[in-house]
């Protein structure tokens, strides 16, 4: 994602430049983790509902502080853009212990498999399809870029309390701000879990939001905006505090989907996982699947973006009912013909498989299961 990289690379030279320009060696920021960007699955681009889930900070990350500014220095910045354990989903494993929805990852997923209908949450553990393309699908934060010092990823038997108040400040200054994630990864929602000081902090310079009145499923322990580009923001405790509040984690769920339905996102989630491919209604596809109307994605962008929706819901659709959404959204074939569900279908189907195939895995799957044959089998190949 071009915006991606754009945003984050002058604000890590201004944040690595600060550090470097005092009189603290480079040395005394080991203990320190390495700083902390946004990820994103394979599947986010393509998702119905762009969802940004954003945590207080993470407990130790790819090395030491110091680490990145040899790194910065040499102008090597691939460690900061590697987001590959996250795109192979293995965050799934690094909660310590049992995992709870009173723990981050654990309530990340618990939310996501009652926002795609899947019944027992923890089938999401086990990575396996169509539990791979709902993990995928999502992007997530920190209001921390550094690790403050209630973080257990400190390394305190060479942690140097002046560069650590140095790097804090400095991250504040360049890299802890909801502005920079909106206009990278631009998501439809995002979801703050933690502390208001926290969250008020991160979205100090978002001047553009809008308290919104609260449903009946919230309380007080639940804030939400709106932005002037229709976006929603949220705001609720820490996993780990839900358990102390009289909603618990099922009860946060509950006031997100309250919130999404009313900002018009819930229907985009489940409309797909209850229609029928032979109903063919021109609103619908409209409504659904805007984003991968012809000038806002390309052919192959489109079907990987329909195969993921579908996929999250285990569904699959004849390659006839493709041509048809294809030709609903504008696109035509390399002949400026519609599509008719049969050569020149399968062929698209085929091509956008071997697109994604090396690049992004999970979607390549879903695309090779989305899609079938008048016998049932699949049509990628």
């Amino acid at each position: 994602m071009n915006e991606y990289m754009t945003t984050y690379t002058e604000k890590l030279r201004a944040f690595a430049t600060e550090l470097q320009g005092n009189a603290l060696s480079t040395e005394a920021y080991k203990g320190i983790p390495y700083v902390f960007l946004p990820q994103y699955g394979t599947g986010y681009e393509s998702a119905a509902v762009k969802m940004a889930f954003v945590g207080k900070e993470t407990y130790g990350w790819i090395g030491w502080l110091n680490d990145f500014l040899h790194d910065a220095e040499s102008g090597n910045l691939e460690k900061v853009w590697d987001m590959s354990a996250f795109q192979q989903c293995d965050y799934v494993s690094w909660t310590q212990g049992p995992m709870t929805r009173y723990k981050y990852w654990g309530f990340v997923m618990y939310l996501l498999a009652d926002l795609y209908g899947i019944n027992n949450w923890n089938a999401l553990k086990k990575r396996s399809n169509p539990a791979l393309s709902v993990l995928s699908s999502f992007a997530w934060g920190n209001v921390h870029a550094v690790e403050t010092a209630s973080s257990s990823g400190l390394d305190r038997t060479v942690l140097n309390p002046a560069a650590h108040s140095a790097a804090l400040a400095a991250a504040d200054k360049h890299l802890n701000s909801f502005t920079m994630l909106r206009e990278s990864l631009r998501p439809d929602m995002t979801l703050i879990t933690c502390g208001k000081a926290d969250c008020d902090k991160y979205l100090l310079s978002t001047k553009d939001r809008e308290a919104l009145p609260l449903g009946n499923k919230s309380d007080s322990t639940v804030r939400a905006w709106k932005t002037s580009d229709e976006k929603l923001i949220i705001n609720i405790p820490h996993p780990v505090n839900q358990k102390f509040s009289a909603l618990k984690a099922a009860g946060y769920v509950a006031a997100i989907k309250e919130l999404m339905d009313a900002a018009g996102l819930l229907q985009k989630l489940t409309s797909i996982r209850h229609w029928e491919p032979h109903v063919r209604d021109s609103a619908w596809v409209a409504e659904t699947f805007s984003y991968c109307r012809v000038g806002a994605a390309t052919k192959y962008q489109a079907v990987a973006a329909i195969a993921s929706e579908l996929r999250k819901c285990n569904k699959s659709i004849p390659a006839e009912a493709l041509a048809w959404l294809m030709n609903e959204l504008g696109h035509r074939t390399n002949y400026e013909t519609t599509y008719e569900g049969g050569r020149g279908t399968y062929r698209l189907i085929n091509a956008s498989y071997q697109r994604y195939e090396v690049t992004a895995r999970i979607v390549a799957n879903d695309i090779a299961e989305a899609f079938t044959l008048p016998d049932g089998s699949y049509a990628y190949n």
